[in-house]
């Protein structure tokens, strides 16, 4: 019985079906596992540290092979540059949808500096600080935490200004009183790793707030603008 040239083009069809049905199950899988493996890189740095994140450690804690772990990230640096993004990407998420919640509020600065101390106080950061500690002594992982960081960054600031208009029009105002914030959180956060004093949390938080709504209002003097941009010169970070 011949074959038409209908029939032909039919299976043809078919078959490119099956190979791009299979592709997109294939491309599907490997990206979960990816996931899955850079989820317990970020676990392993918060639990036990990043000098303490091995291959086998990675292994143990996802139940693929070491084998399987290579395929998708052939060595330690390849693993520690993805799961650096990763971690980064992931704690951008929390706080653009943190934002998108609060959004309207009649106190912006409260809820916005509620939703930071949140931020920062999650698990996501420890796994952050620690590599920032590990990179103070170890010239590989700093090149890649560093461009990482200036673009995570970069990304906060963007994201920050897109939910506060009012706010981030204010020449300089948002964007120096936003790192006066973060960086003030952080040294927080790092402090009070080792204490459990909740009312000085609440006592400081509480104060910034009330610093950042005078800041917002009666504005940042000239000098400090202009020193703040000279440094950022320096540093390579493009003005507004």
């Amino acid at each position: 019985m011949s074959t038409t040239d209908g029939e032909m083009s039919q299976l043809a069809r078919g078959r490119a079906r099956g190979v791009a049905g299979r592709e997109t199950w294939q491309s599907r899988k490997s990206a979960e596992t990816r996931t899955e493996i850079l989820d317990a890189v970020v676990r392993s740095y918060i639990e036990v540290g990043y000098g303490r994140t091995t291959l086998q450690q990675i292994a143990d804690r996802t139940g693929l092979s070491r084998g399987a772990i290579i395929y998708h990230f052939p060595s330690m640096v390849d693993v520690t540059k993805a799961a650096i993004s990763h971690l980064q990407q992931k704690r951008l998420a929390i706080y653009r949808d943190s934002l998108e919640r609060i959004e309207g509020e009649p106190d912006f600065v409260d809820h916005a500096l509620e939703t930071l101390w949140q931020q920062i106080s999650d698990p996501l950061f420890a796994a952050y600080n620690e590599l920032t500690v590990a990179a103070r002594t170890d010239p590989e992982l700093e090149s890649i935490l560093r461009p990482a960081q200036e673009e995570y960054e970069r990304e906060w600031d963007r994201i920050g200004r897109d939910h506060s208009h009012a706010l981030s029009d204010q020449d300089d105002r948002f964007g120096l009183t936003a790192d006066l914030v973060q960086y003030a959180m952080i040294g927080m956060a790092v402090s009070f790793m080792w204490t459990d004093a909740e009312y000085r949390k609440r006592r400081l938080l509480e104060d910034l707030k009330d610093h950042v709504r005078v800041l917002l209002r009666d504005g940042i003097p000239q000098q400090v603008v202009d020193a703040i941009a000279a440094h950022d010169v320096k540093r390579g970070i493009p003005g507004e």
